[in-house]
């Protein structure tokens, strides 16, 4: 298995994003039922949604330093 908990990062970006954190769409339902039931297979899942999203601010905070060093600092 690629991933060690079954799902990759951007399933679970989009899990925790469109199914519990910012609206409660379409992805609510696969991630209530695995809370229901396996506990820790969902703190898992949410750790490793966490640690991607960790990665992709730091990658973003990186990028605006160089936009910011070519355009010049923001008046």
């Amino acid at each position: 298995m690629a991933f060690g908990y079954e799902r990759p990062p951007e399933v679970l970006i989009s899990y925790y994003q469109y199914g519990d954190l910012i609206h409660w769409g379409e992805k609510r339902e696969p991630l209530a039922k695995v809370a229901a039931e396996d506990p820790v297979l969902e703190g898992m899942y949410r750790i490793t949604f966490m640690e991607a999203m960790f990665v992709f601010a730091h990658i973003y905070m990186g990028f605006a330093k160089v936009i910011e060093a070519l355009r010049g600092p923001a008046s």
